[in-house]
C-alpha cells in the first residue's frame, strides 16, 4: 500500500454512501441447514472495480463529482469432515454447503475544487472502500444466515494488512439440536 497516495486521495474525498448492489445465496442440493455436520467458514473481500462521474444535486442546481468502488465479498460453509476414499469429491465445490456472495458500492464525493489522480484514487479505494464496506457486509451475513437457518456467527474484526483481505475462521460445529 502506498500511504502517500492514500493520504492524497483521503484529503479530497468524503464518504457519501455504502449500499448493497447485488447478492446471491446458494445452497448445495445435498445440504440442509438443520442437518448435523461440521462446517468451516471461508471468507473473502476485495475491490472488484472502480468508476467516477458526476451527479446533479437535489434541486438541479449543482453537480457533484464522485468516485465509486465496487467491493465483492463472499462467505461459504465448507465441510470439515474428511471424506472416505470411496466418497472423494468429484469436483472442488462438492464440500461447499452454502455460499453467500455480494457486491457493495462505496461512493465518495470529491471536495469542490480538488482533484484526485487516478493512481491515488485506486490506491484509496483498494484499502478504504473494503474497510468501509466490512461492517455492512458483517451485518448482511448475520441477517441473511439467520433467515436461511444457517449457523449464527459474527465475522471477525477486519484487519487491514493488504489491499485484498482473505481470512480463514475456525470450523463451526453444527448439530441437529441447534
Amino acid at each position: 500500500m502506498n500511504e502517500e497516495l492514500v493520504i492524497q486521495a483521503r484529503d479530497c474525498l468524503r464518504i457519501h454512501l455504502i449500499a448493497l448492489r447485488e447478492s446471491r445465496l446458494m445452497m448445495s442440493p445435498n445440504f440442509f441447514p438443520t442437518d448435523a455436520g461440521e462446517w468451516g467458514l471461508q471468507t473473502k473481500i476485495g475491490l472488484k472495480s472502480v468508476s467516477a462521474g458526476t451527479r446533479l444535486d437535489p434541486g438541479n442546481k449543482n453537480t457533484t463529482r464522485f468516485l465509486r468502488g465496487f467491493v465483492e465479498a463472499g462467505v461459504r460453509l465448507v465441510s470439515t469432515a474428511a471424506p472416505k476414499e470411496d466418497e472423494l469429491p468429484k469436483d472442488e465445490g462438492t464440500n461447499v454447503g452454502a455460499e453467500l456472495v455480494a457486491t457493495f458500492v462505496a461512493e465518495y464525493d470529491l471536495e469542490d475544487g480538488k482533484d484526485v489522480p487516478t493512481d491515488a484514487a485506486n490506491e484509496f479505494l483498494r484499502t478504504n472502500a473494503v474497510y468501509h464496506v466490512w461492517s455492512y457486509w458483517r451485518e448482511y451475513v448475520q441477517s441473511t444466515f439467520a433467515r436461511a437457518l444457517l449457523p449464527p456467527f459474527t465475522l471477525p474484526m477486519m484487519v487491514v494488512t493488504k489491499p485484498t483481505v482473505r481470512q480463514e475462521v475456525q470450523p463451526l460445529a453444527m448439530d441437529a439440536k441447534s
